[in-house]
């Protein structure tokens, strides 16, 4: 045995690169007035909403003009009973709109809303959007206005619509929403939301009605309009198969994208005998607000026997490890019969399970069997839970205020289960003589039993947001089968003829089974939608009152299982940014000591050296860059003149004592940034850099100025033959951002 002293130096170098400079164009086309709020001298606006400013009929006749018909692009401007009415001809129908001025304001969603239907036959036509930039797995080619890139369809599996009544249509689109469904399960096309935009000053978004069909049959164009959202609700935009799983997969991902309410399309995925069923679904482009704290998974479920169990999971990427949302193991119900479920990673630090704007969800089983496990829809919500019982409150009837704290949780996995442990009990009083609150109760003047409850969520609107609508997830039962129990949202803006609450939002419960309430199944609040948050004390709140009642006795105890709160947004500049980019390392010399064959030794800031694993150094990476940063590392391995310590390479490999092995491994805490792969491993350690070229070791696509710390850990391990010397290398870690 060889005893081997030597030393590992590293130095930290900072490059910044990218373009330096604010285009001239940084805010949208305004009144001066709206200037104004953009730079901060009054409060924060955006526009965010967009009708069609113009059009263009490349196929088809135009109809005379009628009371009803504008004859116009001008007809779908509102949803007025007026229309803009065609004809289709022997080529079919292109029928186009222009929407100029469109203003991304940070989006991650464009929610597209079209209304339409023909007239009297039901002859096939679609919508489209025209991508400026992809020509990948385009439906239709470019062509009459679209150009560079081609046209993409909007229904999701390619389905024609046929309606003869006015039929309203909204498709959510982000990067991940388009897909090639030439074979299962698809592969998702990158269409980031810019795509949509043209970059000139037109700034235009072009969408269309199109058909095939040769026929004269009339078709009318009712209502167009386009939001730009950061929206809380996500949906998946990939599939991965944990090995060693590998199943056959039917239908495709897609299947499950803008499903509001159950349908027939189903992901299935069939389960393996040798290596049971192991997967998960990415969701990207999630973004947080401040007082966010929850993340809501909404899957629906089918098994082919009731023999599949299965476990939900969610990925924690600071401790890079699954963690379970069920308690115990599901039994499925058996399809054609869908259930939904509900899970609640909640009260948590978002960004454990947020990483450069991702979420991972699973799906796995222990059973060894050959069944299918069906998707119908999935999707995730993020949002705020009550984290203070102290703002609780029984307005009406009786039972303890402070557990509340039981609505942070969903009690129990299928949401329409009947179990009541863990949820906040309120019982019911008589409306008469007992003192309750204005429209706690159904607003009839009798004597009924009543209950009512609210409590609020921590909300806070940062500078340069603008709220566009309010979200919303709940879970309860009345327990009583003659009286229904509604929620409502406090409004603290203006005057209000409702008590301060909204009308009911969501599904009404009369059961005593529970039923699950989101607003992606409803509709959100998108009327005034600032009122609902209290910006000086950075609250939401939520109302659960007796709506309809023919109970005329008290003491009925109803159940308010689970609540939360959440917003969409965009976001608007409100001046022009100071470019930041920080970067720094707490230790740049550092040291093995003396290694010996017969066990690891691991790098410490006092250069001794430690026989257990240990941080040697930190590194604190931040920026306001748009597309935020990359850090490489470059450097040589371990050298003694002639004499080389072999790195572990590219791949990931545990530590071998008696082996030559040279490697670091990295962990991320706060912030966004993540550690790239080999590098993120939970204990193996890799080294893939040499003197000539770098190697990517962490990324951060926020851009959100937050600081992520990168803790650092260095192997070292030699053979019996390993020549004695004194070791040492030269590491440089280099970060680049992306303004």
């Amino acid at each position: 045995m060889k005893p081997n002293k030597f030393s590992l130096v590293l130095i930290l170098t900072l490059i910044l690169s990218g373009i330096f400079n604010v285009p001239t164009s940084f805010f949208p086309k305004q009144t001066p007035e709206l200037i104004k709020d953009a730079i901060g001298l009054k409060e924060a606006r955006a526009v965010y909403q967009f009708s069609p400013t113009g059009g263009s009929l490349v196929t088809g006749n135009e109809v005379a003009a009628s009371l009803t018909n504008i004859s116009t692009w001008r007809g779908t401007v509102g949803n007025d009973g007026r229309y803009w009415s065609t004809t289709r001809v022997a080529a079919g129908l292109d029928k186009q709109l222009f929407f100029d001025g469109v203003a991304q304001n940070n989006a991650n969603k464009m929610i597209i809303t079209l209304e339409s239907a023909n007239v009297t036959t039901a002859n096939a036509f679609t919508y489209q959007i025209c991508d400026w930039v992809s020509t990948t797995l385009v439906d239709t080619a470019a062509g009459g206005n679209c150009t560079g890139g081609g046209w993409r369809t909007l229904t999701m599996r390619k389905v024609n619509l046929t309606s003869t009544a006015d039929t309203t249509s909204t498709y959510e689109i982000y990067n991940g929403y388009f897909w090639d469904r030439t074979t299962t399960p698809g592969t998702v096309v990158a269409t980031p939301i810019s795509n949509f935009i043209t970059t000139d000053a037109s700034k235009r978004v072009l969408i269309r009605v199109y058909s095939t069909v040769n026929s004269a049959v009339q078709h009318n164009m009712d209502e167009a309009r386009i939001e730009m959202a950061i929206d809380p609700v996500y949906e998946a935009s990939s599939f991965t198969e944990i090995s060693p799983f590998t199943g056959a997969t039917t239908a495709f991902v897609s299947d499950m994208i803008g499903n509001t309410a159950s349908d027939a399309n189903k992901f299935t995925i069939t389960n393996n005998a040798t290596n049971p069923m192991n997967v998960y679904f990415s969701f990207t482009g999630v973004r947080t607000y401040t007082g966010a704290n929850t993340i809501v998974v909404k899957p629906e479920i089918c098994v082919s026997t009731t023999a599949l169990t299965f476990n939900t999971w969610i990925w924690n990427f600071t401790s890079s490890a699954w963690e379970q949302l069920n308690t115990a193991l599901v039994t499925g119900t058996a399809c054609a019969t869908d259930t939904p479920y509900a899970y609640a990673k909640n009260n948590v630090t978002l960004t454990d399970y947020v990483s450069s704007g991702e979420v991972r969800i699973r799906f796995n089983t222990a059973v060894a069997n050959t069944n299918t496990f069906q998707l119908d829809r999935l999707y995730i919500m993020v949002g705020s839970t009550n984290d203070d019982s102290a703002l609780c409150e029984i307005s009406a009837g009786t039972g303890t205020a402070t557990n509340c704290t039981n609505t942070r949780t969903v009690a129990d996995v299928e949401t329409g289960s009947t179990a009541n442990t863990n949820t906040w009990q309120i019982t019911s009083v008589l409306e008469y003589p007992d003192t309750r609150w204005a429209l706690d109760d159904d607003n009839a003047i009798d004597a009924e039993a009543i209950k009512a409850a609210n409590l609020s969520f921590p909300i806070t609107v940062s500078s340069g947001m603008a709220v566009t609508g309010i979200h919303w997830a709940a879970r309860t039962r009345s327990n009583v089968t003659t009286e229904t129990v509604a929620f409502n949202a406090r409004d603290y803006g203006g005057v209000n003829t409702t008590g301060g609450w909204s009308g009911t939002i969501g599904t009404t419960n009369a059961l005593t089974t529970y039923t699950w309430t989101d607003s992606w199944q409803s509709a959100e609040l998108q009327v005034n939608p600032e009122d609902y948050i209290d910006t000086v004390d950075n609250l939401g709140a939520l109302r659960q009152r007796t709506s309809v009642t023919t109970d005329i006795t008290s003491g009925d105890v109803g159940d308010w299982d689970f609540a939360m709160m959440s917003i969409r947004w965009v976001e608007t500049q409100v001046a022009t940014p100071s470019q930041t980019l920080s970067f720094s390392i707490s230790d740049n010399s550092i040291g093995f000591g003396t290694l010996a064959s017969g066990a690891a030794q691991y790098a410490t800031g006092d250069t001794v050296g430690s026989a257990s694993e240990t941080v040697a150094h930190t590194i604190a990476a931040s920026t306001n860059a748009t597309n935020g940063y990359v850090i490489t590392v470059q450097g040589v391995t371990l050298t003694a003149g002639s004499f080389t310590i072999n790195a572990i390479g590219g791949t990931s490999a545990a530590s071998n004592p008696g082996t030559e092995q040279f490697g670091l491994r990295i962990s991320a805490s706060g912030g966004n940034g993540s550690v790239t792969s080999p590098y993120n491993h939970a204990s193996n350690y890799a080294y893939a850099a040499d003197e000539a070229t770098s190697d990517e070791i962490a990324s951060d696509a926020d851009g959100d100025d937050v600081t992520t710390t990168y803790s650092i850990r260095y192997l070292g391990n030699i053979s019996a033959a390993t020549d004695a010397g004194s070791y040492s290398a030269v590491l440089t870690y280099t970060i680049t951002a992306s303004f």
